[in-house]
């Protein structure tokens, strides 16, 4: 047994698990959290969540999120389709004289299935660095 590696392993894991576990409520808002009420005009939020529609309003690309968060897409060229988990970031928007208040993407859409694949990869690296110290003679 080579308690270094296995050391060196355990860590490896636990910090996987962490990005698993963590990374994505201490960085971001998920989208049925997201409200107007907590935010003011001009605030920049990272969000992630479930795309549950895209449709058209005043000739701009609405993006839904988690069933409750509407977010304005300027671009109106997103390549993401419904069912997609997302994340991107979101800036408070106010206009017509302060009537209408609402979130825009800034940027693109990615896909949070990417990260994760990542924080899963890593948690087994540590398993399998763990392994290899737990039966090295």
């Amino acid at each position: 047994m080579d308690k270094k590696l296995l050391s060196l392993g355990v860590v490896i894991l636990i910090v996987g698990l962490f990005l698993v576990l963590a990374y994505w409520p201490m960085t971001a808002v998920r989208g049925r959290d997201l409200s107007l009420t907590d935010y003011e005009v001009g605030d920049t939020v990272k969000v992630y969540g479930t795309i549950t529609r895209i449709y058209t309003f005043l000739g701009q690309e609405i993006i839904e999120i988690d069933g409750e968060l509407d977010i304005v897409n300027v671009d109106s060229n997103t390549s993401r389709k419904e069912g997609d988990v997302v994340y991107g970031e979101v800036r408070y928007t106010q206009e017509l004289l302060g009537l209408l208040n609402f979130w825009r993407l800034q940027g693109e859409l990615g896909l949070k299935r990417n990260f994760d694949m990542i924080f899963y990869g890593i948690a087994l690296a540590g398993v399998v660095v763990g392994t290899a110290g737990a039966v090295k003679v």
